[in-house]
């Protein structure tokens, strides 16, 4: 099924769960659902790491997320495993993804119980996708989620990670015609993971003394502290950070991995020390 064909279908079981199938006289005003939390984020697709280096834990972040005012954040393909997601971000109006939210809910597919199967390959990780409109979030995780990823899957279970490849295209294409920038964040999580005396970093440390904002813990695996850092210094962080592979900084003589996160997310967190 393609974009515009899913869009058409979501929009049908929207229009029949607003109107409660009822009977109404033609002609008469359908209900639009009402607009979403302006910071909430309604729809995101998230993947995880499998058997892979240290670093790529913490630097998870969505594939796609979909804020409850509008804004629509893509990731742009990654050029390094190993450096932090860069995003576009393209505005929509609210309705719009009031409309979209709704429809995928009345989907059914954002959920536990979905079956998505498991295929026969190892060392893969999880995509994780979720959805938060009107109700509590709902979640779907799915192992090696993939067009190669096939081997042992049953003919429902490849149908429901078709949908999901819809679901995907029909999200992004809510950004089809809009303008889009480069997204500059404001707010960023910084991850500490143990350094490696080699190679030695060459590159210094762009933002403040780490001392002063890495309080934090957090669950990721590999990380000793983290911390959150806003404003100016997030923005000039995360774009210097951008050319450091590996995350590797020199801080005042000493080899410092410090991994820097626009948009962490899910069970990437840093909490409170």
């Amino acid at each position: 099924m393609g974009t515009g064909n899913i869009y058409a279908a979501c929009g049908l079981v929207l229009a029949a769960v607003l109107t409660g199938c009822s009977t109404s006289s033609p002609g008469a005003p359908t209900a639009e659902p009402a607009p979403l939390p302006a910071d909430q984020i309604v729809f995101a697709v998230s993947s995880g790491p499998g058997y892979s280096p240290t670093i790529m834990f913490s630097l998870q972040s969505p594939a796609i997320a979909i804020y409850g005012d509008g804004r629509i954040l893509l990731r742009n393909p990654p050029e390094n495993y190993d450096l932090p997601g860069s995003y576009s971000v393209s505005q929509v109006e609210p309705a719009e993804v009031a409309r979209f939210a709704a429809a995928t809910e009345a989907g059914g597919l954002i959920s536990r119980s979905t079956d998505a199967g498991d295929p026969q390959v190892t060392d893969q990780g999880n995509t994780t996708f979720t959805l938060h409109a009107d109700t509590a979030p709902a979640t779907l995780s799915v192992y090696a989620y993939g067009s190669r990823f096939t081997e042992g899957l049953s003919a429902d279970e490849k149908a429901v990670r078709a949908r999901l490849a819809d679901l995907v295209d029909t999200a992004r294409g809510l950004t089809d015609g809009r303008p889009a920038e480069d997204l500059v964040p404001d707010e960023v999580t910084v991850f500490e993971l143990e350094a490696a005396k080699d190679p030695a970093a060459t590159i210094p440390w762009p933002g403040p003394d780490p001392e002063e904002f890495l309080t934090g813990r957090s669950p990721v695996y590999g990380v000793e502290r983290c911390g959150l850092l806003r404003g100016p210094a997030a923005a000039t962080v995360h774009s210097t950070s951008l050319d450091n592979r590996g995350a590797a900084w020199l801080v005042d003589g000493a080899n410092r991995v410090l991994v820097v996160n626009p948009l962490p997310y899910g069970g990437v967190s840093c909490e409170a020390g």
